[in-house]
This record gives C-alpha cells, structure tokens and sequence, in this order.
C-alpha cells in the first residue's frame, strides 16, 4: 500500500482531527474609577524663550555696561547631546560690523538629539541663574 493510500483510508475511516477553538480569554478586571485631585492655580505664568532671553540680556548688560550691542544664543554641540547658553559682545565696539566674542559662557546642559529646544531651553535657565548669581555676589562686595 503505498503513503498515498494510507492517507485516503484514513479520512474514508472516520478518522478527521476535529478543529477545538481555543477557549476564550477571561473578562478584564472592571476599572476603578479615579478621582483627579490636582490643583490647578488661578494664573498660570508661562515663561517664554523671548522672556528668558529677555531677562539674560537685562542681567547681563548690568555686568557688561560699555557693550551696548549684546546678544544671547545658544550653541549646540556636532553630536547634539550639549548645549550651552553664550551671551555674546562685539569684538570692536566702535566698528558696527565686528565679529563676536563670548563674554560668558553657561553651564553644559545634556540635549535630546529628536528634542533639541528642550537642551536649548534649559541651557538658556542655566546661564540666566548663573548670571543672577554672579550679579548678587557683584553687589555684596560693593
């Protein structure tokens, strides 16, 4: 009897594995309910970059008072991962088309490389303390 026969037999036998459906899967615990107990002030202040950029170059003009032309920016390293808040004087104060410096430097914040304006953001909050900082010990030893 050749295998093609055998498998011919079988199913004219009677013999056919019959099909069981998994059993169905138990009903989800019900939910409890949750009361949100969160307290939402009145005024919400919302800080916004141009705020922050702001105050830093309102801070920073009382340390540097003879550099009138002062911008704040934030730098960005190759890999993305740091990112330092600059506040930036002319090098020549008399010609109107001078390059750069940093006049101060804040500290390193790790960046997101999806999110860099998270970094950016936290690295501009740095050097604003940092600068308050530096304005308060100024005024203590006057």
């Amino acid at each position: 009897m050749s295998a093609n026969n055998k498998i011919k037999n079988r199913a004219t036998n009677g013999y056919v594995p019959s099909y069981q459906a998994p059993p169905d899967p138990p009903a989800p615990p019900p939910a409890t309910t949750v009361e949100n107990k969160i307290e939402v002030p009145d005024t919400v202040q919302i800080t916004t970059m141009t705020d922050l950029v702001e105050r830093i170059q309102e801070n920073a003009s009382v340390l540097y008072p003879a550099s009138p032309r002062l911008r704040v920016t934030t730098a960005l390293a190759p890999s993305g991962l740091l990112c330092h808040a600059v506040v930036l004087g002319p090098k020549n104060e008399e010609s109107k088309t001078s390059r750069y410096k940093v006049l101060l430097k804040g500290p390193g914040v790790p960046g997101i490389k999806s999110d860099p304006g998270r970094g950016r953001r936290e690295a501009l909050v740095g050097l604003l303390e940092e600068l308050e900082r530096k304005i308060g010990k100024e005024m203590l030893s006057t």
